[in-house]
């Protein structure tokens, strides 16, 4: 069953998003949320393409990061109420 949710969930992310950068670098000062940051993204598994660089702003990975977690809420909830309806009308 778990194995089902991952097949639905990793088309719908679109892309794994790696650990968020740890803002507390030494010698490092971040301009705020317009700032671009690049990452590397891994490859989808099964895949032979190499890892691809993704840039955008801080606020704009907070945003898809966001998206990512709502859709994986969105597959938990799911799979815990099969048959019934959202938790909050009293199944």
């Amino acid at each position: 069953m778990r194995s089902w949710i991952w097949v639905l969930a990793v088309p719908a992310i679109g892309f794994a998003i790696p650990a968020p950068a740890q803002d507390g670098l030494a010698g490092e000062s971040f301009t705020g949320p317009n700032e671009v940051q690049c990452r590397r993204i891994p490859p989808p598994p099964g895949s032979r393409l190499g890892q691809r660089n993704v840039c955008m702003t801080r606020a704009e990975w907070r945003r898809l990061e966001q998206e990512h977690r709502d859709v994986v809420q969105r597959q938990q909830d799911m799979s815990h109420f099969a048959g019934c309806p959202p938790p909050s009308s009293g199944c």
